[in-house]
């Protein structure tokens, strides 16, 4: 009886700790400016599974926040692993990924054929065939803080020609950039160690990997090459040719010293900003996309080749030498304000803007209280009546009922959407 007491402890602890490991993630919907979104939800965040209908627009920014909890990883549900494409998304071709997102889970955007140019803000990993297939795929800005590129990850992206690998990334599992072939050179930063097998299959254009590690990272196989050649420092060319795997290629390593067009790095100061990694970039190539870095209670102006910002830097940007780049940073405008007008079954919102050009456009969440008292400042829920961008100065809503609460939450959105808090009004109608 003691034996069969024992076990049963050991058992219920079990059922404990599995229980307390097990992804629980309920399904729901949540309606923003006319759109359905669709996603799972615990209490520690939200993963986001797509649309309702399909969206049609060229541009989609995924949301940040959903109810309140930060929108964390991004693909469908399959059981208890993420390994399914967003839904709805396919004729998408820009896409941004918010800096809330920490993983892309597999094959989240397999096969999206239509989409062209992507934005990550911040995500660690990509998952198994996260963007695999997306032929026309031509853009794509990897975060900072990328540590690791799933197997298969852009694999048959055939209309990639070059693409930045972040200075974090330490891990490109097996078959990750097969068929990219247009694919014409790569640089595999300083930090990458594990390299997966036929990383570079079928890339039939490519010509050039730098690899800038002084340490030979580990190969698990052949790195599916024939022609390309591999250049690596000057130091540690003999260690690349006698290196586990790396010899099969000895004929073809090089010191980075001997390349014709030589390789810049472009430092990043984001004074006081979220950090952005230097990248490493060949002469007379470019940097794409503008790196967006966050500061708090502020917009992000653009770069500048002067600590004074008298010299903005322009992108896509080439650089030509070593060269560091100074963020400049704005507050939002305390001009901004609103006025309302009510009937007894509408509102109607009047912006007074400001002249501050970093600043465009406005956010408006209009939300119902029940309670008798006066409310706080609107946020997202369940109660949020409208939740809209809009460019104009004056936006109506009508429908509503007489003798409930309503409060008006005015947010100002820079040129790259990113959001200010500037002004909040209650009343009861």
């Amino acid at each position: 009886m003691k034996k069969i007491s024992v076990l049963l402890i050991f058992y219920m602890i079990f059922m404990v700790l599995l229980s307390a490991c097990k992804i629980d993630y309920s399904y729901d919907k949540y309606s923003s400016g006319g759109c359905n979104f669709a996603f799972y939800k615990d209490n520690n965040g939200i993963v986001f599974t797509g649309m309702e209908k399909a969206v049609r627009e060229d541009e989609f920014l995924v949301p940040s926040h959903i109810y309140g909890l930060p929108v964390i990883g991004i693909g469908n549900l399959n059981t208890d692993i993420f390994n399914s494409q967003v839904a709805n998304l396919e004729y998408v071709k820009k896409l941004e990924i918010p800096s809330t997102v920490e993983i892309i889970f597999s094959s989240a955007f397999n096969n999206h054929g239509k989409l062209e140019i992507v934005r990550i803000n911040s995500a660690k990993k990509i998952e198994s065939k996260g963007f695999s297939g997306c032929t026309n795929l031509s853009q794509i800005v990897l975060p900072e803080n990328l540590e690791t590129l799933g197997s298969y990850v852009f694999s048959g992206c055939s209309s990639l020609t070059e693409i930045i690998l972040p200075n974090n990334l330490t891990t490109i599992e097996k078959y990750a950039f097969e068929k990219c072939s247009k694919l014409l050179e790569i640089i595999l930063p300083v930090n990458v160690n594990v390299i997966g097998e036929n990383v570079f299959k079928h890339c039939n254009q490519l010509e050039k990997i730098i690899v800038l590690s002084s340490n030979p990272p580990k190969l698990g196989g052949s790195l599916g090459i024939s022609t390309t050649n591999i250049y690596v420092p000057a130091e540690s060319v003999e260690i690349y040719k006698t290196a586990p795997l790396w010899s099969d290629y000895a004929d073809k390593i090089f010191s980075v010293e001997e390349l014709e067009i030589p390789v810049y790095v472009v430092y990043f100061d984001s004074n006081g900003g979220t950090k952005i990694e230097s990248c490493t970039v060949q002469a007379n190539k470019e940097i794409t996309v503008e790196p967006l870095p966050e500061k708090a209670g502020t917009a992000f102006a653009g770069w500048f080749y002067d600590e004074q910002f008298t010299q903005k830097v322009e992108f896509p940007f080439s650089p030509e030498s070593n060269v560091t780049l100074y963020a400049e940073f704005v507050s939002p405008p305390q001009s901004t304000s609103f006025t309302y007008s009510k009937t007894s079954s509408s509102i109607t919102v009047n912006i007074s803007p400001s002249t501050e050009k970093y600043f465009d456009s406005y956010q408006l969440i209009i939300k119902k209280h029940y309670g008798s008292t006066q409310p706080t400042r609107a946020v997202k829920g369940p109660d949020v009546l409208k939740d809209v961008v809009i460019k104009n100065t004056q936006y109506t809503l009508s429908g509503l009922s007489s003798g409930y609460y309503y409060s008006v939450s005015l947010y100002v959105l820079d040129k790259f959407g990113q959001i200010s808090d500037v002004c909040f009004q209650s009343f009861k109608l």
